[in-house]
């Protein structure tokens, strides 16, 4: 009885060791399969949106009308256009509303070449990435045969726009195409020295641990 017992004992002992030796050899290809998968899933979906951005640039380059807005960047909580009267432009991914301070619909003769700068600025290889702020200075709405087919609101600060794709609304990382796009909004909406000042006290009274700028992303 005795011996029987001993015999199982060693028994399930090396079956507990030859256990514990092959799933180390087994654990880490599964695991380095399953992050290929998801780098790839990442890659594709990257390539898709940056596809159907070149499309949407191919529409702008087509405008018939283009607004620029200069945007609350601290992005206030604000009730609906229709509640308040207040004129605001939609941060999307954010799901919120900011006040616009002014607005601009661009003539005729700017059409052209800031229709190019926007398609240029869209289609560029830039790319969805981590974002951990968005305060919103400049905005922009392209139509088209009385259509709305491109919206966005840009920052500067952190060089961070948002594009709404057919499921969702996300970051989208400037390139260095942005440049000639800034030049041109800075033309015709300048940013106002006050606006400016507040904007700097805002990030020194978050910089301190102070309140935290409304634009900081949620985590």
């Amino acid at each position: 009885m005795n011996c029987r017992l001993t015999t199982l004992i060693i028994f399930a002992g090396l079956c507990l060791r030859i256990g514990s030796q092959e799933a180390p050899k087994e654990a880490p290809e599964i695991v380095s399969a399953y992050d290929k998968v998801r780098w790839a899933y990442w890659q594709e979906k990257s390539m898709i949106e940056w596809e159907y951005r070149k499309r949407i640039s191919e529409l702008i380059l087509k405008a018939d009308k283009i607004e620029v807005f200069l945007l609350d960047f601290s992005i206030p909580e604000v009730e609906s256009e229709s509640v308040t009267g207040i004129e605001t432009f939609p941060i999307a991914p954010y799901e919120k509303d900011t006040r616009i301070v002014k607005k601009v619909e661009l003539q005729p003769g700017d059409l052209k070449v800031f229709s190019e700068a926007v398609a240029s600025a869209l289609s560029s290889k830039g790319g969805e990435g981590g974002v951990l702020c968005h305060y919103p200075i400049h905005g922009i709405k392209v139509f088209r045969a009385g259509h709305q087919i491109f919206q966005t609101s840009l920052c500067w600060k952190c060089g961070n726009y948002y594009v709404e794709f057919p499921d969702t609304a996300s970051w989208q990382q400037m390139s260095g195409s942005f440049m000639q796009l800034k030049e041109l909004l800075e033309k015709h909406l300048p940013i106002p020295p006050e606006e400016v000042k507040r904007f700097e006290q805002m990030m020194g009274k978050a910089s301190k641990g102070g309140q935290k700028p409304a634009g900081k992303a949620k985590e």
